[in-house]
């Protein structure tokens, strides 16, 4: 039906969630998804994915399963973009795989700041 051999259904949701967070409907999902983009490890392609994340203390922490590979490309504080909210973010993104053993992971997020200004969640005072 048009679509390529192999495509799962967990690739045409990705693709779905994706163009509807890139676009003008994006608030149906942006309060709790944004996509995340960064360079796969160690072939150099650009990968997107999108993730649940939540606020904490002007930083951004997004939840995995151990077990999924994307947050492997993160290791050692590497930078990445972030598509929150409609906007486009430079951030920098730092894996703590301390409850690896547990089965998860959290890979904190900090935003480059913008014209001196620190990017905060809608609601929140700016610094």
């Amino acid at each position: 039906m048009g679509e390529a051999v192999g495509v799962t259904a967990s690739t045409r949701l990705s693709r779905v969630v994706e163009r509807v967070l890139r676009s003008r409907a994006h608030g149906l999902l942006s309060r709790r998804l944004l996509l995340l983009t960064c360079t796969a490890l160690p072939s150099g392609r650009r990968i997107t994915v999108f993730v649940e994340y939540r606020d904490a203390d002007g930083a951004l922490v997004v939840r995995s399963r151990a077990q999924r590979a994307w947050w492997r490309h993160l290791r050692g504080g590497v930078p990445v973009t972030l598509h929150l909210r409609g906007t486009e973010l430079g951030a920098l993104a730092v894996v703590d795989e301390s409850r690896a053993a547990e089965g998860r992971v959290e890979v904190l997020l900090r935003v480059a700041s913008t014209e001196g200004q620190a990017w905060r969640l809608a609601g929140q005072a700016s610094r």
